[in-house]
């Protein structure tokens, strides 16, 4: 017969076992929860962060390179400066990412772990961490991260500057005859009529430009005050005396004079060789693009002369001096000599005809100034 203390000691020691078993199922319940917690916590923290850094970063890159592309003032320099800061930013963006993401996860997977292994112990700590990591595991990916967004400048389209090519090109774009006279502004844009001029917001005017397969001229919309052609004596040199140019007004004849479409070389040569000219009247004209005007040649003042009424209405509209101002036949001057006291000037009678005529160099007309495109 067993007795009563032998009983109870073997009770105490199945209570102590009992005890034990249950303290050390608590301990690792404790541990595998913990970890379980960390590891899912790691894990999300981390997309998490990766998403969060990556944004931030997009953003950052985004506003960084449309201010930097705002700045430079063109869509070439809009493009690079977004380019270069988006990526400098999702570089930036995502290191920082995986930096917090780590850092966050490490943290939530140390309470979460700390909280359900202490509560739940061993077999619901490891049930749950188990099921937890597996789900996870299998559904692992890399944070997704929103499309790149189609940019829209809220800067010009058109270069804010002026372009030579540019306004030759669209002079070029608007002709359907063998000629074409259109408004010019500042930036090189072309204009065929005034109500396309305002429409597109009444911007600044170089002139009035011409156009054909072979030529592209610029007339300025202002013309100069009476003047003569050149100064006391009078004496030109070599440059201008190669402009000398006979016209014969037959109907066989080749009206030489409207054949001088080198206005440049002749305002320069005028220049040298006499001051207080007209010429250099033209020349000290600044245009909108930065260049200095010139007196016409022959052949240059002719072709707006001959269709002035087109002018006319192109002028009229931008607030300039129309060509014709009066009844009947005007004559302007133009930069070629026809000899030594004589220049030729262009008189304009109907539409469709201009003629030259020769005047003494030491008489006051007006003439009109033209620019280089």
């Amino acid at each position: 017969m067993i007795s009563e203390n032998l009983k109870q000691e073997a009770l105490d020691f199945l209570n102590g076992v009992i005890s034990e078993s249950t303290e050390n199922g608590l301990d690792e319940g404790k541990t595998l929860g913990y970890n379980s917690g960390y590891t899912k916590g790691y894990t999300v923290g981390l997309a998490e962060g990766k998403t969060s850094g990556y944004n931030s970063g997009y953003t950052k890159g985004y506003s960084e390179g449309l201010a930097e592309g705002k700045k430079s003032g063109s869509t070439s320099g809009y493009n690079s400066g977004y380019t270069v800061g988006l990526n400098e930013g999702k570089t930036i963006g995502f290191n920082s990412g995986k930096t917090e993401g780590y850092s966050v996860g490490y943290n939530s997977g140390y309470t979460i772990g700390f909280t359900e292994g202490n509560g739940i112990g061993y077999n619901s700590g490891y049930t749950k961490g188990y099921d937890d990591g597996y789900k996870i595991g299998q559904a692992s990916t890399e944070p997704t991260v929103p499309d790149e967004p189609i940019i829209e400048p809220d800067i010009p389209v058109e270069p804010n500057e002026y372009s030579t090519e540019k306004a030759i090109s669209n002079l070029k774009a608007l002709k359907t005859g063998s000629y074409v006279f259109a408004i010019i502004d500042k930036y090189g844009n072309a204009y065929a009529t005034v109500n396309d001029w305002k429409n597109a917001g009444s911007k600044e005017v170089l002139g009035i430009g011409y156009c054909t397969n072979s030529v592209q001229l610029c007339m300025g919309i202002k013309k100069t005050e009476s003047a003569a052609f050149g100064g006391d004596g009078i004496k030109f040199n070599s440059k201008v005396y190669t402009t000398t140019k006979q016209w014969h007004n037959t109907s066989t004849s080749v009206i030489a004079a409207f054949d001088d479409m080198t206005g440049p070389s002749n305002t320069e040569g005028i220049m040298e060789g006499c001051s207080d000219s007209l010429a250099e009247k033209c020349y000290n004209v600044v245009f909108a693009n930065g260049k200095h005007g010139y007196m016409p040649a022959c052949g240059e003042l002719r072709l707006f002369c001959k269709y002035f009424s087109q002018v006319d209405a192109l002028l009229g509209g931008v607030g300039g001096d129309k060509i014709k101002t009066q009844n009947g036949a005007s004559v302007y001057f133009s930069s070629t000599c026809k000899d030594k006291n004589y220049a030729w000037g262009v008189r304009y009678m109907n539409e469709g005809d201009a003629q030259p005529q020769a005047n003494l160099k030491t008489k006051k007309l007006r003439t009109r100034v033209f620019v280089v495109l």
